[in-house]
C-alpha cells in the first residue's frame, strides 16, 4: 500500500516518518537495504528539464534551473496519459498539425563535447516526425532526435565543420508509451536508446557540436515548424550537457533518476528522485534545505510515500552515519509554498 500524502504545508524533518534502520548499520536492518541521500548542491549536467506537468498548458517550465522555458504554438493540449513509473500526473498532447513548443537560444542549450537528449513518448502514427531539435533552417549546426521515415529512432548530430552525424535503430510502434534517448560523446559514440537498452551505436564526430542560435524546438523540425510534427504524446523531457551512461539512461527508462544516490556525491538532487529508488527497508537521508514535491510550479504534486521507508533530515552532507545527523543545525523542511 501507497500513503499519498499532500504537502500543502510546511514539515520539517527532525524525525523519520517511520523506523527501519539500514543494512550498513547492522542493527535490525533488511540484507539488501539501501540509504539513500539527497543533496542539492550536487550537479547534475542538466541543460534543460521539461516535466510538462502542470495542468495549465501554458506552463512549460525548465526545471533544471537554466530558466529554459518553454512556450506553447498551436494546440498543445495536456494529456491525462502520463507513463506511470514515477510521479507524473500529465503529458502534452501534439496533433501532428501545427503544434509544438519552443524554447529560446540559450548558453545552455549550446551544447559542445557531449549530450544525451531524453523523453517519454507516445505515437498516434509513426510518420516522420521530430520529437526535439536545435539547428536553423539553412544552418548545418545543432543536434535532434526523430522517428525517422521507417519508424526508427533516428538521432542527428551537425558538427562545428557542418558534418552530419547520424545513428538510428529500434522499432517504434503506436499506442503506448516508450522511453528514447540519444548521446553523444566527441570523440567517442552516438548512441540511440529505447526503454533503456541500447538500439544502435555510431562513431561521433572528432569535432564539437556545432553551435547555432536558433530556438529549440519539442515536437516539430526547429527548422520548418510546420513540417514532421509530432502526432501523439510527450513528456518529461531532458537535456543533459553530457552522455550519460548505459545504466544511467536504463534507470531514467524505469521511471528513476540517473544518479546512484548512494553516496553524499552520487546523491539525488530531489526527494522525488530518491523515493521513486526506494523500496520497503531503506532509507533517505536528506541534506539540510527546502524542497518542494514539485520541480515546475504544478501544485498538484505531492510526495507518495511508500510503507517501511524512512525519511530523516537534519544532515549536513559529510555524514556516514545517521546517529551523525543534528536536525537542530540543519534544518530540513519540506514546502507546499511553491511561490517562494
Amino acid at each position: 500500500m501507497y500513503q499519498r500524502t499532500r504537502f500543502l504545508f510546511i514539515v520539517v524533518l527532525c524525525v523519520a516518518l517511520s523506523l527501519v534502520v539500514p543494512a550498513r548499520m547492522q542493527v535490525q536492518a533488511a540484507p539488501d537495504a539501501t540509504t539513500y541521500l539527497v543533496n542539492p548542491a550536487v550537479t547534475t549536467n542538466l541543460a534543460a528539464y521539461w516535466p510538462l506537468d502542470p495542468s495549465a498548458v501554458g506552463m512549460n517550465q525548465d526545471a533544471s534551473g537554466n530558466g529554459n522555458h518553454g512556450s506553447k504554438v498551436g494546440g498543445v493540449s495536456i494529456s491525462s496519459a502520463a507513463p506511470t513509473l514515477f510521479a507524473n500526473p500529465r503529458g502534452r498532447m501534439f496533433d501532428g498539425t501545427d503544434d509544438h513548443i519552443w524554447a529560446p537560444d540559450s548558453a545552455s542549450l549550446d551544447l559542445t563535447d557531449a549530450m544525451t537528449l531524453a523523453m517519454w513518448v507516445y505515437l498516434d502514427n509513426t510518420n516522420q516526425q521530430y520529437l526535439l531539435s536545435k539547428r536553423p533552417a539553412a544552418v548545418n549546426a545543432g543536434y535532434a532526435l526523430s522517428i525517422d521515415h521507417a519508424a526508427q529512432i533516428r538521432g542527428e548530430i551537425w558538427d562545428s565543420s557542418g558534418t552530419l552525424f547520424t545513428v538510428t535503430g529500434g522499432s517504434v510502434n503506436t499506442g503506448a508509451w516508450f522511453h528514447v534517448a540519444l548521446t553523444f560523446q566527441r570523440n567517442g559514440n552516438m548512441v540511440v536508446y529505447k526503454q533503456g537498452t541500447a538500439m544502435n551505436t555510431a562513431a561521433a564526430s572528432s569535432n564539437a557540436i556545432g553551435v547555432n542560435n536558433g530556438n529549440l524546438v519539442i515536437g516539430a523540425a526547429s527548422w520548418s515548424t510546420n513540417s514532421f510534427e509530432v502526432d501523439g504524446r510527450i513528456d518529461d523531457v531532458r537535456v543533459y550537457n553530457r552522455a550519460l551512461s548505459a545504466g544511467e539512461v536504463a534507470n531514467l527508462a524505469a521511471g528513476k533518476c540517473p544518479q546512484a544516490g548512494t553516496t553524499w556525491v552520487t546523491a539525488f538532487d530531489n526527494i522525488q528522485c530518491a523515493l521513486a529508488a526506494s523500496t520497503s527497508g531503506d532509507e533517505i537521508w536528506v541534506k539540510q534545505g527546502t524542497y518542494k514535491a514539485s520541480l515546475d510550479g504544478d501544485a498538484s504534486i505531492s510526495y507518495t510515500l511508500k510503507d517501511g521507508v524512512s525519511l530523516y533530515g537534519g544532515f549536513n552532507g559529510t555524514e556516514a552515519l545517521r546517529s551523525q545527523r543534528n536536525p537542530s543545525a540543519n534544518l530540513t523542511t519540506l514546502s507546499g509554498d511553491l511561490n517562494g
